[in-house]
């Protein structure tokens, strides 16, 4: 055998291998490179366009709580100081006036503070529900729009098609991919930053509503207690020091109350940018994976036909027809098996995808809904403040204790769907191996069938 493979070379000479016989079949791979990164980019941009707008949100919340708190401070501050004044002139009288006049005094002056305490409990119940109204509103347009994106699938062109024997199709799907991808309207970006600017405007009318309802509070306490001040502005101690360290208490939570809202809307801006990250790598080792696999399917049939097609003429030319027409139908097959195992792994990463971008914007919708101000539902800050104290350390606990299970949910979605494009890329890799495995088999046959039944021989080929 060895002699008659050296006489052929001898008498046909060296030769080469002609170019890829299948040039629209890798064009395919071509066109779904160029695509791919364009993709990637406007999931980016809608990612972090999105992240943006919710960061604007959170700042303006935090914006607004500071300033609701302050407003507080300041009324609260300016009650208790029209109390110590009441206070002062029952201490500085004259051992000659009646006490129990006194005492009956005092305990009127109590009792407007205590009802004052309500008045200021309903200004911030009311301020409380304006925001989660308005919450609601902004929070539900940035949730629509994001989570669409994932809905795009960039390998189901695939679906029903042939990259060997129709490639054709596949590229016109994949520019009508493209079309649809470009069409894509990112006005949404302008809708959302003015919504969050309407938002922020809202806010500012609830405040100056807030404050409007606070200096009611005040003048009506300070008309009670005006018909028995007579005179003297004071320096004695606050008298309601209790309801004092409340607003102090919700001073010190409020950066924290902000920062896990900045912390959480950042880490799940980086979970889904990890996901279109990873997705991003996935798709290029699908699409790298596939372009080796097609090229070396591609190569074999070349080097088969090659050895057909520089056969002597004293071969069986009909026999040497038949085998050409059944190297073309398995590249076909194979062609089928791209298919199947392209179309596998796509239905596999599109349900990851859509599981783990479901996981993530279902759990970050609640920290928007993490109140500040619901402390003071039921509560009275002047008559109460003990009771309020309570419910801020409660919250402090519920924040952290949040943040951190919430952190570590978010991070084991993204580990999950890492190891599950793993999987996914590891049998996709196995399905294309089967594939070639099956298709160089066959080839082989071929190429048996060429020597030992067409009486032809193998050529020797130069690179």
């Amino acid at each position: 055998m060895k002699l008659l493979i050296l006489l052929v070379v001898l008498c046909l000479g060296v030769v080469t291998l002609t170019e890829a016989a299948r040039p629209v079949s890798t064009e395919v791979v071509q066109k779904l490179k160029e695509l791919e990164p364009v993709y990637k980019q406007l999931q980016d941009k809608v990612i972090s366009e999105v992240a943006g707008a919710k960061l604007a949100t959170a700042t303006a919340t935090d914006s607004f709580y500071k300033g609701v708190i302050a407003d507080k401070e300041t009324s609260l501050t300016r009650s208790i100081q029209l109390e110590d004044d009441m206070t002062y002139q029952f201490n500085g009288q004259a051992s000659s006036v009646d006490a129990s006049c006194l005492q009956m005094l005092r305990s009127i002056v109590d009792m407007n503070m205590n009802v004052a305490g309500f008045g200021y409990t309903n200004c911030v119940n009311n301020v409380e529900a304006g925001v989660k109204a308005e919450l609601d509103r902004v929070y539900q347009l940035l949730q629509v729009d994001e989570s669409e994106l994932f809905d795009i699938s960039l390998l189901d062109v695939f679906k029903g098609e042939n990259i060997i024997s129709n490639p054709a199709k596949i590229i016109a799907k994949l520019t009508e991919k493209q079309s649809e991808i470009d069409s894509i309207s990112l006005s949404f970006v302008a809708d959302i930053n003015a919504a969050v600017n309407a938002y922020s405007s809202r806010l500012g009318d609830m405040q100056n509503e807030y404050k409007t309802c606070l200096l009611g509070n005040e003048s009506v306490l300070k008309g009670s207690f005006e018909s028995t001040k007579n005179q003297l502005i004071l320096t004695v101690d606050a008298g309601r020091l209790a309801s004092m360290d409340v607003v102090q208490r919700l001073k010190e939570l409020e950066p924290k109350h902000a920062e896990i809202k900045y912390r959480i809307i950042n880490f799940v801006y980086s979970a889904k940018y990890n996901l279109v990250q990873k997705t991003d790598e996935f798709y290029k080792q699908v699409i790298s994976a596939k372009e080796g696999s097609l090229a070396n399917s591609i190569a074999l049939e070349d080097e088969l036909l090659y050895q057909l097609n520089h056969q002597t003429q004293a071969v069986d030319n009909s026999c040497l027809d038949f085998l050409k027409s059944m190297v073309d139908s398995n590249i076909k097959v194979a062609g089928v098996g791209f298919s199947n195992c392209i179309n596998d792994v796509e239905r596999g990463v599109e349900s990851e995808l859509h599981q783990a971008q479901k996981q993530l914007n279902v759990d970050e919708s609640e920290i928007f809904y993490q109140s500040l101000l619901d402390v003071f539902q039921g509560e009275n800050v002047i008559a109460g403040p003990d009771a309020i104290a309570a419910k801020l350390q409660k919250k402090a606990a519920e924040i952290d204790a949040f943040a951190s299970d919430y952190m570590s949910g978010v991070f084991k979605v993204v580990e999950q769907f890492s190891s599950k494009l793993w999987d996914l890329r590891n049998g996709y890799q196995k399905c294309l191996n089967v594939n070639e495995s099956v298709l160089k088999m066959a080839y082989d046959v071929s190429k048996n069938q060429l020597t030992s039944i067409c009486l032809g021989s193998i050529v020797n080929v130069e690179h």
